[in-house]
């Protein structure tokens, strides 16, 4: 028998909902969601890539209910660099530069910079910590930093890798000669640091080396296990688990390299048409096919987050076809609840907020919001065509914030509120 289908129209986005009952409306929700306990990690709204080293993308906080928008730093003499975003205590921000015309001149050389802007995005500080890069193409930093307790750390393209004192001193610099970072850092519970590029490397806050694994090509560093003990990192076409204190592989399984984790240990993580869920021992709990209306999708996501109920969003899309991507929604359980059609496609993050509310950018210029039963509560356009790459997070006034990349229009943070 063919299920009902619903179809809610708001400007052109379209929801088809699944039919199963949203946890968030049970009362004995055995899959609620808590934040896990991390001392080394700054406590702070948005202290690194994914938001928290389980990487689900949720805010502690709850988002803007309107989308209000106010354009409230513009950065002049810099490339920012889809690397750059994280808010510190007091809702400071951090995002990086690159090629920063300010330091090229003083310092005859092309570098990368990191800014901290206070609540009102009035400069603190900026430092220079990338110089003579490796690659032809200049200098940038192109690692997500990571805000601990002990400073943020930043890698550049110079192989340096930087840990900057609160206000603004640099407390470590060293260059790095092993394998160097893509992407992101990661942090673990006593500040050690860990990373992956053609293979996976861990250093202390002091930059020595622990450990070094290059027995796969290594891609992409992955989140933690709640406890700590284990991180999941991504070679092209699987996912495998590490020991985080020796760096050993423990298991490994198929794989497309989007990793979160919640806070009960349950990974999950996308192949090329299908989600997967994993006990943290790497057996298979369940795995579901993208099947939307009998039509094969395919994962097209950088993320899955995961919600407050421990719901997950992600994106998903038909290669060579002119339907859109969607964004879908998935049970802990293993189950689709529903499936939103934007109209266009999606080149953000999807980030959750503490009610369930999830956020994201579409490249026709658009930042909107659906909540938690897939339905539009708000859209907004902040530019008139595609920009480059965006970082989304939230504050801890609920506010978005936004870092524009690459636009003609604008380089600097947006507000919404």
């Amino acid at each position: 028998m063919k299920r009902p289908i619903l179809i809610f129209i708001c400007l052109i986005g379209l929801v088809w909902p699944g039919c199963e009952k949203n946890p968030a409306h049970s009362n004995n929700n055995s899959y609620k969601q808590k934040q896990i306990d991390w001392p080394s990690l700054a406590d702070s709204p948005w202290p690194m890539w994914g938001h928290d080293p389980q990487w689900t993308y949720r805010s502690q906080y709850v988002g803007p209910s309107g989308c209000d928008t106010l354009h409230v730093y513009r950065h002049t003499s810099g490339i920012m660099w889809e690397s750059g975003l994280l808010i510190g205590m007091d809702d400071n921000v951090y995002y990086t530069t690159s090629w920063d015309t300010a330091f090229n001149s003083s310092l005859g050389k092309k570098t990368g910079v990191i800014t901290k802007l206070d609540s009102e995005y009035q400069i603190i500080w900026q430092m220079a910590v990338s110089y003579e890069s490796i690659y032809e193409s200049g200098n940038s930093i192109s690692v997500v930093p990571v805000l601990s307790t002990n400073g943020v750390f930043v890698f550049g393209s110079d192989r340096s890798l930087t840990r900057i004192a609160k206000n603004g001193s640099i407390e470590n610099r060293i260059i790095i000669n092993q394998n160097c970072p893509k992407w992101a850092l990661q942090i673990d519970k006593e500040g050690n640091l860990f990373w992956a590029n053609n293979g996976a490397s861990s250093y202390t806050a002091d930059g020595e080396l622990r450990w070094e694994n290059l027995e796969r090509s290594f891609t992409f560093i992955g989140p933690f296990s709640p406890q700590g003990d284990q991180i999941y990192i991504s070679s092209r076409d699987s996912l495998f688990a590490l020991g985080a204190n020796n760096g050993n592989i423990l298991w490994s399984r198929y794989g497309k390299g989007s990793i979160s984790v919640n806070c009960d240990g349950k990974i999950y993580t996308l192949t090329d048409s299908t989600l997967l869920a994993l006990e943290s021992d790497g057996s298979l709990d369940w795995e579901i096919s993208l099947l939307v209306n009998d039509a094969q999708y395919f994962s097209g996501s950088t993320n899955i987050a995961i919600g407050p109920e421990g719901n997950l969003y992600f994106d998903i899309s038909k290669p060579y076809s002119d339907d859109s991507p969607l964004i879908i929604s998935v049970s802990p359980k293993g189950n689709i609840r529903w499936v939103y059609q934007p109209g266009v496609s999606i080149n953000a993050w999807i980030i959750a907020d503490a009610a369930g509310n999830i956020y994201t950018y579409l490249t026709d210029g658009r930042i909107f919001s659906l909540d938690s039963n897939g339905l539009l509560r708000w859209s907004t356009q902040i530019f008139n065509d595609y920009v480059g790459e965006l970082q989304i997070a939230i504050n801890s006034q609920g506010k978005l914030i936004i870092s524009a990349v690459r636009s003609q229009e604008l380089q600097g943070i947006i507000e919404i509120y």
